[in-house]
């Protein structure tokens, strides 16, 4: 008989967000997991309504209005937003054992600690892992290491500059592009743990929308590192820890939550009034060493429509561009080409047109043919065209994955294998930006490719990909890199150092930004062969 994994599930209250909630459904599923209720029964015993209110006073005293300010507003964005009202469920619906605990409070409510009878209690059940769920505070001594390989738990915050709370909010009050979360050992430090996973998605122009998606993200990617540790027995690698100098959040002070709303609004307003983004293409025929973007080419749009995402193919001495073409009254976008010779550039015209939005054309020759691979992630699917009379006349073939939300792909050969570079939308949310996955095959054409063992092996600000570079013998990736409300604000180059069916490791070597024209406000695509640079860029005006 197989031994089951043992689950601690550490709660404080039965009443459990409905993400953990789903999260709890799917071990329970298991037929190789046994879950166990910690029931922490005196963390918050029950009091009259008096009692509560006297509490609140001593623990907040003043503090209390810039709480209630907070939770106004929450609730106010909430219904202007149409967001769902926070539902919560109980986790006795499901057949659990139940171990209760007494714990010792520190006077603030904060530190946790059990005594060696309770610790006695939770040795007994020999688990392997406890999560804590909804048990709030810093938990102390011998609780830390009472199972296998100890707590894990999330903190909805970027634990780099943001420890403390509330999650979601610092990061839209001090624009900052990316909201991040981590899944970490618990130690004695506040959100100074041991951290077995980190992530992170483009931030929210309102506090309550990026809480809500940080809150759903953190579970669910808690979910698939819980999946990998009782796969493998072990937690994942740690990162390495260093020495934390930022100050510790709290809930903000009614002024700031008054700063926050002035400037959220402004933005809206600022954000109605702003056209949509106008993309441009620019290219040069110097080499890659000697030239700068400031000194590129552009060219000029269609008339209603305009240029991103090129991609260069020669064939028999000429040089085609394969772009993305937006048009901008059906609000959609097809894959057109450009012929280049030098100085001159021929719209030649569409050449790839589907009932749902096509773009970023990656072209690749195997076998003497040519191939596409669109984005087309509408229509759910990474597809697969060939050239049936270059440059103009495509065939669609196949679908190289299928049921599958994924943008930007990129297919190489290293070591013996063949290896398919996307961003995958695992919660159906239509949000790509920080995420990259990997697959991998023994041809380019191939029905079956294999994910990789780490995917998604990024999850950061740069992981989508932003076309390619070819830099000698270096394997390189570029990645594209938002601001704060700003998609596609700069690229990422990065020289991949390892790469194989178990590992993924990579590092920044330069960074492609702005700064060469005070017009544009994005670069996020970058492509080049032995004649031509192209880049795209993006401008946004009143």
């Amino acid at each position: 008989m197989i031994k089951k994994f043992k689950i601690g599930l550490l709660v404080s209250s039965y009443s459990i967000d409905k993400h953990y909630y789903n999260l709890i459904k799917n071990l329970d599923k298991q037929e190789d997991v046994e879950l166990v209720i910690l029931y922490t029964i005196n963390q918050f015993p029950k009091k009259s309504f008096l009692s509560k209110i006297k509490t609140l006073l001593f623990l907040r005293g003043f503090k209390l209005i810039d709480d209630i300010a907070l939770q106004l507003l929450y609730k106010y964005e909430k219904f202007i937003s149409k967001i769902p009202n926070d539902s919560y469920l109980n986790i006795q619906d499901f057949s659990l054992n139940k171990v209760n605990l007494n714990c010792d409070l520190s006077q603030s409510k904060i530190i946790i600690r059990y005594d060696d009878k309770e610790i006695s209690k939770i040795k007994g059940l020999e688990l392997d892992l406890i999560i804590k769920v909804n048990t709030q505070g810093i938990f102390k001594g011998k609780i830390l290491k009472v199972s296998k390989l100890g707590i894990i738990s999330i903190h909805n915050g970027d634990n780099r500059w943001n420890r403390g709370g509330p999650g979601g909010f610092w990061e839209v009050y001090h624009k900052k592009p990316s909201t991040g979360f981590i899944i970490q050992k618990l130690n004695d430090e506040l959100d100074g743990g041991d951290v077995i996973y980190r992530g992170e998605f483009s931030t929210h122009k309102i506090f309550s929308k990026n809480h809500e998606y940080l809150y759903q993200s953190s579970v669910f990617y808690l979910n698939k590192v819980i999946d990998k540790i009782i796969r493998n027995k072990i937690l994942p690698k740690s990162e390495d820890n260093f020495l934390y100098s930022g100050k510790l959040f709290f809930n903000p002070t009614f002024r700031e939550v008054l700063i926050y709303f002035i400037n959220v609004h402004m933005h809206l307003i600022r954000s109605y009034l702003t056209k949509k983004e106008e993309w441009s293409l620019r290219y040069t025929n110097k080499p890659i060493n000697e030239t700068s973007i400031r000194k590129f080419k552009k060219i000029k749009n269609q008339k209603n429509s305009w240029f991103a995402d090129p991609f260069i193919f020669k064939k028999l001495g000429k040089n085609y561009f394969f772009v993305e073409e937006y048009f901008k009254d059906e609000k959609k976008a097809c894959i057109s080409c450009l012929e280049v010779n030098k100085e001159k550039v021929e719209y030649l015209g569409k050449v790839i047109e589907e009932d749902f939005h096509l773009s970023y054309p990656f072209i690749f020759e195997y076998k003497e043919e040519v191939y596409i691979i669109p984005d087309s992630c509408n229509n759910r699917s990474i597809r697969l065209y060939k050239a049936i009379e270059f440059p103009m006349k495509w065939e669609y073939q196949y679908d190289l994955l299928k049921n599958i939300s994924a943008t930007d792909t990129n297919i190489f050969f290293h070591n013996k294998k063949y290896w398919l570079f996307t961003s995958v939308d695992e919660q159906n949310q239509h949000r790509h930006e920080s995420r990259l996955h990997i697959f991998h095959a023994d041809n380019p054409l191939s029905h079956n490719w294999t994910e990789h063992k780490m995917s998604p092996v990024l999850h950061i600000n740069g992981a989508r990909n932003g076309g390619r570079l070819k830099l000698g013998n270096n394997l390189i990736r570029v990645g594209q890199k938002y601001g704060f409300q700003n998609y596609g604000e700069s690229l990422e180059v990065y020289k991949v150092i390892s790469l194989n069916e178990n590992i993924y490791e990579e590092e920044r070597i330069n960074s492609i930004g702005t700064d060469f024209d005070d017009n544009i406000t994005g670069i996020h695509h970058v492509d080049n062969n032995e004649d031509y640079i192209v880049v795209d860029t993006y401008k946004k005006s009143i």
